[in-house]
């Protein structure tokens, strides 16, 4: 576990107001699992950032991408997005 998601503070010095030039995709965890990214962020990143595409998944931890029963959701978000943008 990351120790910014034990203290909260991952992502509270990230300057939300500099542009973002690529798409940007964020697979979040669920608030109950240990997710770096909170809703809340995801809530003051949207004031700023529009664009930026933030989708949680229910009952995910931290490490998505490698949980066996995420791993489709992962794999599925990912395709979606490289297909898109690659």
């Amino acid at each position: 576990m990351d120790i910014g998601v034990l203290d909260g503070v991952t992502w509270a010095d990230i300057d939300t107001s500099a542009r973002v030039l690529v798409p940007v995709f964020v697979l979040a965890a669920d608030d109950d699992f240990d997710a770096a990214f909170l809703s809340r962020w995801r809530e003051r990143l949207a004031r700023t950032h529009p664009d930026v595409e933030v989708t949680r998944v229910a009952g995910a931890g931290h490490a998505i991408h490698g949980e066996r029963r995420h791993r489709a959701t992962y794999l599925e978000h990912l395709r979606r997005f490289l297909d898109e943008h690659a």
